[in-house]
């Protein structure tokens, strides 16, 4: 599998997600897509779009052991649409976490900064638009929130320990959580935000 590099920061590849070719006899994700070359990458509005990949990551991608079942279902939907995209940019991470190798360490790590620092991200964005509507469910949801970026922070700790091998019950963790979630505590919300007019 070919893997051209889009822009170099240090030692982290920022690529466009676009297509794969597997290797033969093995079936892509279709999620793992290989990357397209741009000679000066733009600093783009959504920079959700670009996804930092580590070169040693790339190098083993259909050969993890992570066991994620994760898939974006229209069920998810909470109707908002930026909400709905930063939901799916979660699930499409998460995904790319079981092409990963346990002991890739460089790798793991790279997926779970850019899944942290995607999740943070978002539950400010989703915490300040339950809050300027009034949410009634609103502190439960940041607790919520609070208590998943506390496991991860954790999980982070313990990588920077050498701890890789707990790296699978890390992914695993919350991409159950994070299937939760959607389904309970994000879908509550949904038709008070409809009621306010959010789309």
């Amino acid at each position: 599998m070919s893997v051209e590099v889009a822009c170099v920061e240090g030692s982290v590849e920022r690529t466009r997600i676009q297509s794969v070719t597997a290797p033969s006899g093995r079936t892509p994700h279709p999620v793992i897509q290989h990357r397209v070359r741009h000679r000066h990458m733009r600093r783009a509005r959504d920079r959700s779009r670009f996804l930092p990949i580590p070169a040693a990551a790339a190098a083993s991608l259909y050969s993890g052991i992570f066991s994620l079942s994760l898939v974006w279902q229209d069920r998810y939907r909470v109707h908002v649409a930026h909400l709905d995209r930063q939901h799916r940019r979660i699930v499409t991470i998460l995904n790319r976490a079981q092409y990963l190798e346990a002991d890739d360490r460089r790798g793991v790590e790279t997926v779970l900064n850019v899944l942290v620092a995607s999740m943070r991200r978002h539950f400010a964005d989703e915490e300040d638009l339950l809050a300027s509507h009034g949410y009634p469910g609103w502190g439960r949801q940041t607790r919520e929130h609070e208590r998943c970026l506390g496991v991860l922070y954790g999980y982070q700790v313990r990588l920077r320990d050498g701890r890789v091998d707990e790296m699978v019950a890390a992914f695993e963790w919350v991409g159950d959580w994070f299937a939760r979630h959607l389904e309970i505590s994000d879908k509550a919300y949904e038709p008070f935000l409809r009621a306010c007019g959010c789309r």
